[in-house]
């Protein structure tokens, strides 16, 4: 509701630093105009909320991209990178390289069924901004899809948005609720002929 700024992104704009992760969700994109990857950042003071929305996923089977992401972002736990430019706001510091360090977050808060990370952020003159990236898997009508919510605020007593809520809002906006069997596979068909 205290928004100052909201920009609609054409696909190419979301990244997570999260190389697995992100290279899963271009995957997961299917090429159909109304349903392809839509990604939107709010401002609102020095804060930003980034939220984007696959649906209409391209798959080898239900629910395959998804718990393809959250092993990708399993992975993610633990590393530290250094990425030049930092592609979103609030900015680290313009034009310095930036050192992340991810880590998961606490599946015991989170919705069932969601996942995602905490990254720090630092710049090389030691300017932070923490970041939280959520991950669930949604439905919309009949299509399967990954939704995504990010919270970015500097480390100077910033408060940060609940992204709990964030996701529940986001799910309310893209009229989708938020679908668990895309977690479980789904048992393989039996080839063995019954016994007579």
């Amino acid at each position: 509701p205290d928004a100052t700024d909201i920009t609609w992104y054409e696909t190419g704009r979301y990244q997570s630093n999260c190389p697995q992760a992100d290279s899963i969700v271009h995957l997961a994109i299917s090429w159909v105009p109304e349903t392809h990857l839509t990604v939107e950042r709010i401002e609102t003071g020095s804060a930003s909320v980034t939220e984007a929305l696959v649906l209409n996923v391209i798959e080898s089977s239900p629910g395959d991209r998804v718990r393809w992401l959250r092993d990708a972002v399993a992975e993610c736990e633990g590393t530290t990178d250094t990425v030049h430019p930092w592609p979103d706001q609030p900015t680290p510091a313009p034009g310095q390289d930036t050192i992340v360090t991810i880590t998961s977050l606490n599946p015991a808060g989170l919705p069932d069924g969601a996942f995602g990370f905490h990254q720090t952020a630092t710049a090389t003159r030691a300017t932070t901004v923490n970041c939280d990236i959520l991950y669930a898997p949604v439905m919309h009508d009949d299509q399967r899809g990954i939704i995504m919510v990010r919270t970015a605020v500097p480390d100077d007593g910033t408060p940060a948005p609940d992204i709990t809520d964030l996701l529940t809002t986001a799910l309310h906006r893209a009229d989708a609720t938020l679908d668990l069997t895309q977690l479980t596979p789904r048992p393989s068909a039996s080839t063995t002929s019954p016994t007579p």
